[in-house]
């Protein structure tokens, strides 16, 4: 009596992981033209970025004033092109204005294990931290 077996493995293909999306900083109502406070918008990409550890991209064309703290946490990523692009705080009553590591709710968060490059930072008015 014969006796046949068959084995049937499923190959899977190797896929590498993929890169964290990356999205402009004005993606979530942030203006950029300098002039309108852009804090809201400005912390709702940094949260975005934050919570999915992707990428919050300043373009070179643009200046975003900040008028409240900002907060990023766990492996988001804030880059720019370290052209004429910028964020302008003026933020008088925060020592504090960008806080790393901790959540737009003043609670710890995930550490902060992303990267800051290539983003010009200027105080027009506060005293900075």
């Amino acid at each position: 009596m014969l006796v046949l077996v068959a084995v049937f493995v499923r190959a899977t293909a190797y896929e590498p992981p993929r890169p964290a999306p990356q999205i402009r900083l004005d993606a979530f109502g942030a203006v950029g033209d300098g002039l309108t406070d852009d804090s809201r918008g400005l912390q709702r990409a940094l949260d975005y970025c934050s919570r999915l550890g992707a990428t919050c991209y300043l373009p070179g064309d643009k200046t975003f004033l900040v008028t409240q703290p900002l907060f990023i946490w766990g492996k988001a990523r804030l880059s720019g092109t370290g052209e004429s692009g910028a964020l302008v705080f003026n933020v008088p009553s925060a020592p504090y204005l960008l806080n790393v590591g901790i959540s737009g709710r003043n609670r710890a968060a995930a550490p902060f294990g992303g990267e800051i490059s290539g983003i010009n930072f200027r105080i027009a008015g506060g005293r900075g931290g």
